[in-house]
């Protein structure tokens, strides 16, 4: 029994120097300042360097480990219309078929930007339908140009469309700062009516701006003078070029020479 005893004494004393020597730890502990940030290892510190942080720490002060500079970030940079006259489409190429935009017509030699394809309204809901071909001669005594078909079916509540379309960047949709230009031109004929110049810039997914001009049956050379044509246009963010039959109905138009200036 005395035993017994003398055991619970002794439990008894372990367990209250137990308690305080947790005591005084807790009271030697400093409490870390206002902006100091605790030691954690990251995902990308090996076990050698947590063995050393450890080691070395100084728990008389609260080490503070600032975050690493993040990697640098490549900021891209919209593709830049060359200085002077620069060539957007002679259509002196090759059609090319393709599932995602159908008929292409891709720049090539002296043609800045990624090439022409067709545009309707079909990409937000509508039913207006075109179709691109080169053909022979062209404009102005030039070898080729492109012929533009298709039909401008009502039923799309924006203002349905149909035509062709130029994107000036290294892929459909991605922009080219075009700010140094000042005038475009080109030379058009077709079923006489009203058609559009549809200009994207600043977002992709915003409402093109339009500039009407009228078509007739012979070649005609057309300028338009970019600030006035399109006021408010982002020039350093284009997104694309189009040309669009502007009235509900069958058209066909043909376009070649088109430049920037």
């Amino acid at each position: 029994m005395f035993n017994l005893q003398k055991g619970i004494a002794r439990s008894g004393l372990i367990i209250l120097l137990l308690i305080v020597a947790a005591v005084v730890v807790l009271f030697l502990l400093p409490t870390p300042k206002p902006g100091q940030v605790a030691v954690a290892a990251t995902a990308t510190q090996t076990a050698a360097d947590a063995n050393r942080l450890s080691a070395s720490a100084d728990f008389s002060t609260p080490a503070v480990v600032s975050a690493a500079a993040p990697a640098h970030t490549a900021i891209m940079t919209e593709p830049a219309a060359p200085v002077g006259t620069v060539m957007i489409g002679d259509f002196e190429g090759k059609t090319t078929p393709n599932k995602q935009y159908g008929t292409l017509v891709l720049s090539h030699g002296h043609e800045f930007g990624w090439g022409w394809s067709t545009t309707t309204d079909q990409v937000a809901g509508g039913h207006s339908v075109a179709s691109i071909a080169i053909i022979h001669p062209g404009a102005d005594g030039t070898h080729a140009s492109l012929r533009v078909t298709g039909e401008v079916k009502p039923g799309f509540q924006f203002g349905p469309w149909a035509g062709a379309i130029w994107f000036p960047g290294n892929e459909p949709m991605q922009p080219a700062d075009l700010s140094a230009k000042r005038e475009l031109t080109f030379w058009a004929r077709g079923t006489p009516g009203s058609h559009n110049v549809m200009l994207a810039s600043g977002s992709p997914n915003g409402i093109p701006l339009y500039a009407a001009f009228v078509i007739i049956q012979q070649w005609k050379e057309y300028h338009m003078p970019l600030a006035t044509s399109f006021p408010n246009a982002d020039w350093k963010h284009v997104y694309y070029i189009a040309f669009a039959a502007g009235t509900n109905g069958k058209f066909q138009f043909d376009l070649d020479q088109v430049t920037l200036h």
